[in-house]
């Protein structure tokens, strides 16, 4: 008798100490690092406060770094083996280079079930042989912000077609000090940047790659749509050659030098905070397209990885999860930064539809969702930097007159398809 109440006296103690251990273990606190830039910080803070709700072991570190660092230090460190954070932001045009280069983690027994909830392109951006390395974040389609005070004083109207905004530039370019000299331009033109440019290539159903990843730069369309966007600048003379995300840049914009910013739904944040006092001036029209007809474009958009050397995978998962794949970490994200969701079921939240009193009271989340459905698919491959880097010495050459827009582009093509075979 004496030896049963023992053992189970025993055995009792050790199950208390498993569970204790168990409960222990639980409990331990982790601190997961995220890397990102200026706009991720303020978006991942926002979605940690629902975050930290259900999951308070779980903290964060999220040190803010220069766009560029963060791919190029994430590169380091996978191809190194040490030194990566637990959680990355990756833009997605870089995604399918990352899936490819390893040393991330395979997300796809995690993310499958969520396939169908997310932009596809963006989806399958992080696929390489089969396997998920990247959960999409958001992506960016785009349209044209533009003065109204500017516009109303010009009796201009948003333009709807390429057509129209040529027209449009002419009547807001002016020489607003009678220096002789212009001063106030329909758009900023980066010298040496491509973004704009395959934007209005986008629109129109245009693409650097084709499903297969085929490069198919060689198309009509695309020299077409090249001679129209530089002709803005050289021809025209209504685009201010700034590079962007530069103080003049902002500068730019803020004094009232540009009238409209062809950009993203991202921006739409980003302009609150450099030009808070300019509340109620700008509004958002779609974007252009040759006829006329609805159309879309998309710049930029980001995913999140998880590089296999982080020693919290689990605790990092369950960050992207409630970060990336519920409507509560998209939407906090959103309402802080205007970062605009790759997730479907945010994009049907009310808040979208809710009046924004920046833009004059105009519902611009419903602008951007509208555009959804009217974009073909970018076909972002291992190669889009090496395309969208030979396209950037394009329209450089072109806009410093020392090249045609077709000699520009023949020799685009050339140095993207030796990129290729490297």
């Amino acid at each position: 008798m004496f030896r049963k109440v023992l053992l189970v006296v025993t055995l009792t103690l050790l199950v208390g100490l498993v569970l204790a251990g168990l409960a222990q273990a639980a409990a331990r606190e982790v601190t997961l690092t995220i890397w990102g830039w200026n706009i991720n910080i303020t978006a991942y803070k926002a979605a940690y406060v629902e975050f930290v709700k259900k999951n308070p072991t779980i903290k964060m570190n999220a040190p803010e770094m220069a766009f560029n660092d963060v791919h190029d230090k994430l590169l380091t460190s996978l191809a190194a083996g040490t030194g990566a954070p637990d959680i990355s932001n990756v833009e997605q045009t870089r995604v399918p280079l990352f899936a490819v280069g390893g040393g991330l983690l395979d997300m796809t027994s995690r993310i499958s079930k969520y396939k169908n909830d997310f932009v596809r392109y963006a989806y399958d951006a992080g696929i390489s042989e089969g396997k998920v390395y990247a959960t999409p974040w958001d992506v960016g389609p785009s349209a044209i912000y533009y003065r109204k005070d500017i516009f109303d004083k010009a009796g201009a109207a948003p333009p709807k077609s390429w057509d129209e905004f040529i027209v449009t530039g002419k009547k807001v370019t002016a020489d607003t000090d009678g220096d002789g000299k212009i001063d106030q331009y329909m758009l900023p033109m980066g010298p040496s940047d491509s973004r704009i440019f395959a934007m209005f290539l986008h629109s129109r159903g245009g693409n650097f790659f084709n499903e297969k990843g085929d490069l198919i730069l060689d198309r009509p369309e695309v020299l077409d749509t090249l001679q129209w966007y530089t002709d803005l600048a050289l021809k025209h003379n209504i685009g201010l050659l700034q590079a962007f995300w530069e103080p003049a840049w902002f500068n730019a914009f803020k004094e009232g030098r540009i009238a409209t910013i062809p950009i993203a739904v991202w921006f739409s944040g980003q302009i609150k905070e450099q030009a808070p006092d300019l509340a109620g001036k700008w509004r958002i029209t779609p974007w252009p397209t040759p006829t006329g007809k609805p159309g879309g474009a998309n710049w930029g958009g980001s995913s999140m990885v998880i590089p296999e050397q982080g020693k919290n995978k689990e605790e990092a998962w369950k960050m992207v999860e409630f970060f990336l794949a519920t409507k509560e970490g998209q939407l906090a994200m959103y309402k802080a930064t205007n970062i605009f969701p790759a997730f479907y079921p945010a994009l049907k939240d009310k808040t979208f539809d809710e009046p924004d009193p920046y833009y004059g009271g105009q519902p611009i989340g419903r602008i951007f969702i509208d555009a959804l459905p009217n974009y073909t698919t970018w076909y972002y491959t291992k190669n889009w930097l090496i395309a969208e880097t030979a396209l950037n010495s394009a329209i450089a050459k072109i806009l410093s007159k020392q090249a045609t827009p077709k000699e520009a582009l023949d020799a685009a093509i050339r140095e993207v398809r030796a990129g290729m075979q490297r």
